[in-house]
């Protein structure tokens, strides 16, 4: 068993000196006279104990707990599914029902109601919501349904004196000084600390709580000691260890077979990633470390200079993308058909200004709302074609849109003649600054 679980408070009392006694008071007074609102929301960064706290909380006032990862039930039609459970007081035995929603944030990650739906149904509920999210920006629209209060990140001594109860209670040999090490390196994180008590040799700890992400690589890719002791490395920073080893698995020389049989590692072992943070599996990182581990194993790859994960930059444009298609205003037509209507609208918007058809241009750029920004900023990066439109065309399309009316032909091409070179440099200074 992990240690997490293993060690997990199961009352209120071991919850205490993680959460100040205001926060405490004011969700146990919510729970006990429960009534309005009907959600409690508590947010803070992971690993700091808000889902046990609600566990804890539910338990202490007799409630059965149903609980769902929000970030695995995004949509609309996901969160009306549950609103039979929650809007009935559904009873189990002679227990009474509390909800307990985590990761709400994971809501607004799509465009399809999620967010709207819950915050519909919660003033419907007739039983308790614990609502628990870790980006509470993403989610504060929300806020106004629920009793809101943020959940302290535990200090630095408070995680070595934990670290320092188990390893006694392990007979883990631990030093203070080793202990506040750990603390300080896990930046409030006292589930992250707690996981790297599962590295047994006190030498091998030293070193690997001295290490960042790309020295535990480099050391990873010298392929010594075992694949268990190896996945210990992982453990540095498990979101972007293994990226970097994706990266770089295949930069030397070896068989195909082998690299294939790395592949297959690497792929399950982002299964397991994303099953643990969707669903809060964290017994299952060890066998997430231990594919990673094993796929350095069966290469050649990652000797010398680390190249950086493509991924992170290729993720940063898709998530971009995402909040440009979302930005365009064709409001009523829906998020797939959206996707599907880029490349005409690129032929209608763009098609013309290519060929110097300012009129044509601007009429249908009017007639669907679309502004500068979309055509410019938007719709030219999304449908991710290099359209070369020449800076007086540009220049022109520009100041017909922004008239607000429509713009004759006479009237434009008396427009592109009166342009001078103070206008096409105003207009270079705006593309450089964006």
């Amino acid at each position: 068993m992990m240690l997490t679980e293993k060690y997990r408070p199961t009352t209120l009392n071991n919850c205490a000196p993680v959460a100040t006694s205001q926060q405490q008071t004011i969700a146990e007074r919510w729970l006990a006279s429960w009534s309005e609102p009907k959600a409690l929301l508590i947010s803070g960064p992971p690993g700091i104990g808000k889902t046990t706290f609600a566990h804890c909380l539910a338990n202490k006032y007799g409630y059965t707990v149903s609980e769902l990862n929000a970030s695995d039930c995004r949509n609309a039609a996901a969160i009306a599914a549950l609103s039979a459970a929650i809007t009935t007081g559904t009873t189990i035995g002679q227990q009474k029902q509390l909800f307990i929603l985590d990761e709400i944030d994971g809501l607004s990650a799509s465009d399809r109601g999620g967010l709207a739906a819950l915050c519909k149904l919660i003033p419907t509920s007739a039983s308790p919501i614990i609502c628990i999210c870790n980006d509470y920006q993403k989610i504060k629209t929300i806020a106004k349904y629920c009793c809101d209060i943020k959940w302290p990140v535990p200090s630095a001594a408070f995680i070595a004196n934990q670290l320092l109860t188990i390893a006694k209670k392990e007979k883990i040999p631990l030093t203070s000084i080793e202990a506040n090490k750990r603390a300080i390196a896990a930046n409030g994180d006292l589930r992250a600390a707690i996981l790297t008590m599962n590295i047994t040799n006190t030498t091998v700890k030293d070193t690997i709580i001295s290490l960042d992400p790309f020295s535990a690589t480099n050391l990873l890719f010298r392929r010594q000691g075992t694949i268990v002791t190896n996945s210990d490395l992982v453990f540095v920073d498990y979101d972007l260890v293994p990226l970097l080893v994706q990266q770089n698995y295949l930069t030397g020389e070896g068989d195909i077979h082998r690299a294939a049989r790395a592949a297959s590692m690497l792929s399950n072992s982002d299964i397991l990633h994303r099953r643990v943070y969707s669903t809060g599996l964290w017994t299952a990182m060890p066998e997430e470390a231990a594919l990673v581990a094993g796929a350095v194993r069966s290469t050649r790859g990652g000797n010398g200079f680390l190249q950086f994960p493509l991924w992170l930059g290729k993720n940063s444009n898709i998530n971009k993308r995402k909040r440009l298609l979302k930005e365009l205003p064709i409001h009523s037509i829906k998020r797939q058909l959206r996707i599907d209507a880029l490349d005409p609208l690129r032929q209608i918007i763009l098609g013309p200004l290519s060929n110097g058809d300012i009129v044509t241009a601007v009429d249908k750029a009017k007639e669907l709302k679309l502004t500068r920004d979309d055509v410019w900023d938007t719709l030219a990066d999304i449908t991710l074609y290099d359209v070369i439109i020449p800076t007086k065309t540009k220049t022109a399309f520009t100041k017909a849109l922004n008239k607000g009316q429509k713009t004759s032909s006479k009237k434009l091409s008396s427009e592109m003649n009166k342009l001078n070179n103070d206008d096409l440099d105003e207009l270079n200074n705006e593309d450089l600054d964006e």
